[in-house]
This record gives structure tokens, sequence and C-alpha cells, in this order.
């Protein structure tokens, strides 16, 4: 495909966005965006690089150096694609698996509400949505990093489908939990993604908002298709 085309979905928690974003760019052959790998891969680097450190009173992290815009950019950090994959190089070596721990995924959230951070990491996603097309997905995809795509989604359903799609992933992992308290879960996250100061949670201007209660993955994926070649005509 000659047109470089970029479909942006943000969307609340559990809404399923990582699971259909992938598949929808499998399936019209584009790169899948995934935002939060980007965090992950700056947040374990700045760590690595002793940007940050553990704080001494609780299992979070605190600055030891604050880095500017230009470090940022300096750092021995790769983003790539290939085979329509985006990879995530450090110092040469590929990032997988270490991106899936659980004290990176502490990580991005700390350095995410760096403006600088954030400004770097935005960056990165229009450098990458310039060269290919891409299904971005992430927090500020369709308000800050892509404004300007021909197809911006809010992926959405209600907080009893949201909290049964959680527990059937706890499930998967062996996790026991009510779902009384995954809804719980959900209706706090929902609350501070949509107070906190840094990239709240909104519906951005001329989104298309999809609510997937009671449809499969596949009848979402093909769902959004059906959009990309309308909005997107291709």
């Amino acid at each position: 495909m000659s047109k470089r085309v970029v479909v942006a979905v943000d969307g609340p928690a559990g809404a399923g966005k990582s699971t259909v974003c992938r598949l929808l760019a499998e399936k019209l052959g584009f790169v899948y965006l995934d935002t939060g790998a980007i965090y992950r891969a700056l947040g374990l680097v700045l760590y690595e690089e002793g940007k940050i450190v553990k704080a001494q009173r609780d299992d979070g992290f605190r600055w030891l150096e604050e880095p500017d815009i230009n470090y940022l950019r300096s750092l021995p950090l790769n983003f790539s694609v290939m085979n329509n994959r985006l990879e995530i190089r450090y110092r040469n070596k590929l990032l997988d698996e270490e991106l899936r721990l659980p004290h990176v995924s502490v990580l991005a959230s700390f350095v995410a509400r760096m403006q600088q951070v954030r400004s770097f990491a935005t960056e990165i996603q229009r450098e990458i949505g310039r060269s290919v097309s891409v299904v971005a997905e992430g927090r500020d995809s369709t308000t800050v990093v892509f404004p300007e795509a021909c197809l911006k989604v809010y992926l959405t359903a209600s907080v009893e489908e949201r909290a049964r799609r959680r527990l059937e992933d706890y499930k998967r992992r062996g996790v026991d939990i009510s779902f009384e308290k995954v809804v719980e879960e959900i209706t706090r996250r929902d609350r501070a993604d949509s107070s906190r100061d840094f990239a709240p949670l909104s519906v951005a201007s001329g989104a298309v908002i999809v609510d997937t209660s009671g449809m499969s993955i596949d009848e979402v994926v093909n769902h959004l298709i059906k959009l990309v070649h309308i909005h997107c005509r291709v």
C-alpha cells in the first residue's frame, strides 16, 4: 500500500484495545504501534542509565536526575519497523520479555508523568507514522500524537462488560478475584484516568465512538475495518 494511513485508538481500561488493535493492524497489513511499549522501554532504559532510582519509602521510583529532551534523544535506544512489527533495541539488544516485567510497568507509569518524556515519545510515534501505515493505540494517540489521523476511534464498553473480560484474563493467569472486586477496580481506574493531570482520558474531537458491549473480538475488528475503508479511503 503506497498511501500511508494512521488509525488512532483510545478508550478506557478493559475495552480490549490491545487485542483489537493488534488484530486490526495484522489484517490491514499495518504496523501495530503500542504506545505502552514505548513508555516501558523509556522507563527501563532511564532506570538502567541511572537517571531513576528506587524510592526508599515505598515500592515506587524517583528521579536521581531529570533528563531534558536532548538527553532523551541521545539515549542508545532505537525504534524501528521490521516485517510490520515495532522493534525496540537498547544498546543493540532487542527488548521483548523485559518490557513485560511488573516493575517495568511501574517505571512506565512513572516516566509518563514527565512532560519531556511524553514529548519525546510523541516524536517517536509521529516519526514512525510518517514512514509506515499504523494502528496506534495509547492514552493520547487520538488527541495529542495523531490528532489528524484519518480515523480516530474511542473504543469502549460497559463497566460490567469490561469487568467480565478482565475477570476472564485474571482466570487465565490463575488470579483468584471476585467479579465485584474487578468492577471496583475498573471503576476506580476510570475515575483516575479521567481526572489525571497528564493526558486525561477523553473522547477526541471527530472520534468515532465504538461500544463493543456484546460484540466478539472478530466482530469489533471487522467493524473497524469497515470504518477504515470509509474514513481513510483504502
